[in-house]
């Protein structure tokens, strides 16, 4: 058993250590995930089993940040000395004694199977000590957390002593305990985190990015054994290993790198143009042209797909190139419009030196700002969708009608008067997934680190709800901006609080209609009582229901508390900070709809709303089946809950049926999904049925 313990510890930590390196390598923001800590947490170099007293991962971060990690599969609260607990404390103890930096974090990264003591209560005092250090003292604890908190306090003060010779006093405890941070992440096989680290992996460029994964966990067993430390240069070493070599098929002098825009070289010097022809005899034009005046000015004015000329003129500009290969590149592959035509070039004289002219160079690092400042290079300039395809073009804008700006569109997005400065190949970028192809993984990622608390809920209560299908009831009534004063605390068995939440959130109320909740709730809580089935809530999902429902719900860290009585209580930031879920309820979600009409995508009167779009062929084939036809069909991220609601309110009125992850068998009876019910619709005919 110890072994097949340690195994899945040091697995864990493996994959930590992958995700550090992903989220290195694409600098993504870990302050969305540590939330306890306000800095941007971007990773400049990860350290593997580190000499420091923390020795399991060290995040060096921009701005001189030091983030310090223990990695604990599981952990429980103990004062035992040979504890996983204890020698964390200690580690944070000696650290925290020899502190070199005030921007120096400790944490205590872990599974939600560790103990609630742990992901709960230390976590509510770390981020209550964050934002007020008097928060302890001003808001009385339940038993689990005073326990949580004197175990705690106890240890840091005998390891203070032991490490530095003289006590601690309760100002170097709040101190220290502002240090800390708990994160959760269940980054192991089919958990939330390593679907968020394939969607990192899939926004790069990797094709199979449960591969690289693998590679990676394997690979940070060897970091760790050879204690290295992986800077960025290192890191890019090791990814674009596993990268296509095409990963630039341009001209040589106009790169375009996959994530980051290539600083130069660019064309500046001249313009390519092909046009309407006004010679006689001939249907188009090719012809160059001069960019700048001597006083390094504009020559050429560019407005609604026209060329302005000189005379007030205007040619009706076909396509706009940098160079004379983008053009020769643009005829080949159009090549059924230009056959048989007659088309005639009408070359600039002398243009072949002016791009080493001072306003060609001058005109160059402007185009070289400009792309260092595009943060997002696969996003479309025009259409602000994603590009995942082999159908990029870079380009510059800088008609009359556009901002100046230098990056990536797709080529049914490209106007004629954008100046094409080359072309991009995504690797492993899987052609036949038409339905990704516009797809934004990171905006995904970065919505599912805090999303879907709903679906997450319901998916580790899966034995739950084996073999049946679970309804989800919406309400209609949610208050997005609630600044009521007043909510509910309910007062449980073991003299411990909870609160009345909706959407993970405690609920705000007026004075008024808390008390008529409370009515309410006392009501059935005496019914079920007759029933010797009463209300009570669960200790760390804080799922309310009666006991015996709860009964099947319920993990071995979860204890059953009964609900001894309600009251209305005034409402506090400080307290919601602290018990809150910072999360959306329902977002991310996806819906289908037709890429070339963008109209929704329906089966029957079916919505199907997918939780996971990597998932996504499993639904397909499932479907096809069915004989329903799903060419062409593209993926729209819901990002937040007030769409979702707004989505809903459509679907409802239009008597349509909204599921989350439907399949079918061959008889279209839903054998698998979550099928969403309008909760107040429901309760209103309970109600009159209740009547009759």
């Amino acid at each position: 058993m110890g072994g097949q313990a340690t195994n899945s510890g040091i697995d864990y930590q493996q994959r930590i250590a992958a995700w550090c390196l992903i989220n290195q390598y694409t600098e993504f923001d870990l302050s969305t995930y540590f939330d306890q800590i306000e800095d941007e947490l971007i990773i400049k170099a990860v350290h593997f089993e580190t000499e420091s007293a923390i020795d399991d991962i060290n995040l060096n971060c921009k701005n001189n940040i030091h983030v310090l990690l223990q990695v604990k599969r599981s952990i429980s609260l103990s004062q035992n000395e040979s504890s996983d607990f204890y020698k964390t404390i200690e580690q944070f103890v000696k650290q925290f004694s020899k502190l070199s930096s005030a921007k120096e974090f400790y944490g205590i990264v872990t599974t939600s199977d560790s103990s609630a003591k742990i992901t709960n209560d230390l976590k509510k005092m770390a981020v209550s000590v964050k934002l007020n250090p008097e928060f302890l003292k001003e808001n009385p604890l339940n038993e689990s957390e005073k326990e949580c908190l004197e175990k705690t306090q106890r240890i840091f003060s005998e390891i203070y002593f032991k490490v530095n010779n003289e006590k601690p006093n309760e100002e170097k405890f709040k101190s220290f305990l502002s240090k800390i941070f708990v994160c959760i992440l269940d980054v192991e096989t089919g958990k939330t985190v390593e679907i968020a680290a394939f969607m990192l992996l899939r926004s790069i460029g990797f094709k199979k990015p449960e591969l690289i994964w693998s590679i990676l966990i394997k690979n940070t067993l060897f970091y760790s054994s050879q204690r290295l430390s992986i800077d960025k240069t290192k890191l890019v070493a090791i990814f674009e290993k596993y990268l296509s070599d095409e990963s630039i098929t341009d001209d040589s002098d106009e790169p375009f790198k996959t994530e980051v825009i290539s600083v130069g070289p660019f064309s500046a010097a001249k313009e390519v143009l092909i046009i309407n022809s006004f010679v006689e005899d001939f249907d188009f034009l090719v012809v160059e042209l001069f960019r700048f005046n001597d006083d390094c000015s504009m020559k050429n004015v560019f407005a609604n797909n026209k060329l302005i000329v000189d005379n007030d003129d205007e040619w009706n500009v076909i396509q706009r190139f940098a160079t004379m290969t983008g053009l020769n590149r643009y005829l080949l592959e159009n090549e059924g419009i230009f056959k048989d035509k007659h088309i005639a070039i009408i070359p600039a004289n002398g243009i072949e030196n002016e791009e080493e002219t001072e306003c060609s160079i001058l005109h160059k690092s402007l185009l070289e700002e400009l792309a260092s400042k595009n943060k997002n290079p696969l996003i479309c300039l025009h259409c602000d969708k994603a590009i995942n395809n082999n159908n990029a073009l870079l380009v510059e804008l800088d008609d009359i009608e556009t901002k100046r700006n230098v990056g990536n569109v797709h080529k049914e997005c490209l106007r004629p008067v954008d100046r094409i400065l080359g072309i991009a190949t995504i690797p492993g970028v899987d052609g036949d997934k038409q339905y990704l192809e516009y797809f934004d993984y990171k905006l995904w990622l970065s919505l599912i680190i805090k999303g879907q608390g709903m679906m997450n809920g319901i998916k580790s209560s899966s034995s739950f709800f084996a073999g049946r299908v679970a309804v989800i009831g919406w309400n209609s009534n949610e208050e997005y901006d609630a600044d009521y004063s007043y909510c509910i605390k309910m007062i449980l068995e073991d003299n411990s609080t909870s609160y009345v939440y909706q959407r993970g959130k405690i609920e705000r109320l007026n004075k008024s209609n808390a008390i008529k909740q409370i009515e309410i709730f006392e009501k059935k809580q005496d019914e079920f009582k007759k029933l010797n089935d009463p209300f009570c809530i669960l200790s760390k999902s804080k799922t309310v229901s009666v006991y015996s429902e709860l009964l099947k719900l319920k993990t071995t860290e979860d204890k059953i508390l009964e609900i001894v009585n309600y009251e209305v209580c005034r409402y506090s930031k400080q307290i919601a900070k602290a018990f809150d879920n910072d999360i959306s309820w329902y977002a991310p979600l996806c819906l289908l709809r037709d890429s070339e009409e963008e109209t929704l995508f329906t089966i029957s009167n079916v919505v199907p709303i997918l939780s996971n779009p990597l998932e996504f062929e499993d639904y397909f084939d499932n479907w096809h089946r069915l004989g329903v036809n799903t060419d062409g069909i593209e993926l729209k991220i819901i990002k937040n809950d007030r769409d979702f609601d707004n989505y809903m309110r459509i679907f409802f009125q239009d008597e349509m049926s909204p599921i989350i992850d439907p399949l079918f068998d061959q008889n279209f009876n839903l054998i698998k999904g979550y099928p969403i019910e309008d909760f107040v619709k429901l309760k209103k005919e309970r109600e009159e049925e209740d009547k009759d």
